[in-house]
């Protein structure tokens, strides 16, 4: 937890106390569409979020088109409460599986995507149903590298908006299977690298309990034992696929790792990307400031307080387009 608490000690120096204050308010709307998406879809929503905010579960749902639902986690009874708006996606909570019927970049026909993982993980309705999370990057024809692939969710919606090639980071061997299995399923592998591997400021080493699948209350140095996982830099990445002579696009959303792999970053390997957008966690300053000492015109979305886990973190985007 060293890294964490390290992140949290200058989080408040990271954001203007503005932000800070509206980062809580943010979350209160939230909150609030939240409680009115479970009242939709669940008779028994006051019990539901009783068990949310005493983090007691299985919780047992009775949804309200038919049909009683034990659910194992705030992510499935969000998910399921976010999917019941869609009627043309399907989800099985049984096998843990999502879905959705897309339009590729290059068809006027749908195909089902189907992503196993895409109830209790990922961010399936944010980044294919909602559609606000990636689409401001022009991944047409580029290739993205993935920093933070989870269960391969985001390489496959930027595979299905035209990027030519994607090279995924997932450090955590469960979400590392799942994403190799959303890809050959779909059948994106030759678009698609994923890489059992994390970012970093240095090349080395990290240990990860290959149990575990991530979440957002975790850095990538809080396991001691495990499984041993390489620790890469962005420089070795451009030299490994022979990027160092083309404008790529890095994504970055690593519940953490952002800021070493920033901030460390030469600014002739941060310049090798044409677009750049960051899920920050712990404030921005800091990460905003280099970004544009190094040529690009960065902004930043709403920061939110993120009361859901613990460390509080207060988490947004940055997007930079180099000048």
């Amino acid at each position: 937890m060293a890294t964490a608490v390290k992140l949290l000690r200058y989080q408040n120096r990271n954001i203007s106390l503005l932000d800070n204050i509206r980062s809580y308010i943010y979350y209160s709307g939230l909150l609030l569409n939240a409680f009115l998406a479970y009242r939709r879809t669940y008779r028994n929503y006051f019990s539901i979020c009783r068990h949310i905010l005493r983090r007691e579960y299985p919780v047992d749902t009775i949804l309200r088109k038919g049909g009683n639902v034990r659910l194992y986690d705030h992510s499935q009874v969000s998910s399921v409460a976010l999917l019941q708006g869609h009627n043309d996606v399907e989800y099985d909570i049984a096998n843990d599986t999502v879905t959705i019927p897309l339009l590729p970049y290059n068809s006027d026909r749908k195909i089902n995507v189907k992503l196993h993982g895409g109830i209790s993980n990922g961010d399936v309705v944010n980044i294919f149903l909602q559609n606000y999370v990636y689409q401001v990057l022009p991944v047409k024809g580029k290739v993205v590298v993935d920093v933070g692939t989870n269960i391969g969710d985001s390489p496959i919606y930027f595979a299905l908006k035209g990027a030519e090639k994607i090279i995924g980071l997932e450090p955590y061997p469960k979400n590392y299977e799942i994403a190799r299995k959303n890809v050959e399923l779909n059948n994106l592998s030759e678009k698609i690298t994923i890489l059992l591997a994390g970012c970093s400021s240095r090349i080395g080493y990290t240990f990860l309990d290959p149990a575990y699948t991530s979440g957002d209350s975790h850095l990538i140095d809080n396991f001691k034992n495990g499984i041993r996982i390489p620790l890469l830099t962005l420089e070795d990445l451009l030299k490994q696929y022979n990027l160092l002579h083309t404008r790529s696009i890095l994504k970055l959303d690593c519940e953490g790792c952002e800021y070493e792999t920033i901030l460390s970053s030469a600014d002739d390997i941060l310049q090798k990307f044409s677009h750049i957008q960051i899920e920050y966690h712990y404030g921005y300053k800091n990460l905003k400031e280099r970004l544009e000492d190094s040529g690009f015109n960065v902004s930043v979305t709403k920061p939110m307080i993120d009361l859901s886990y613990n460390p509080r973190r207060i988490i947004g985007y940055i997007y930079a387009v180099r000048k």
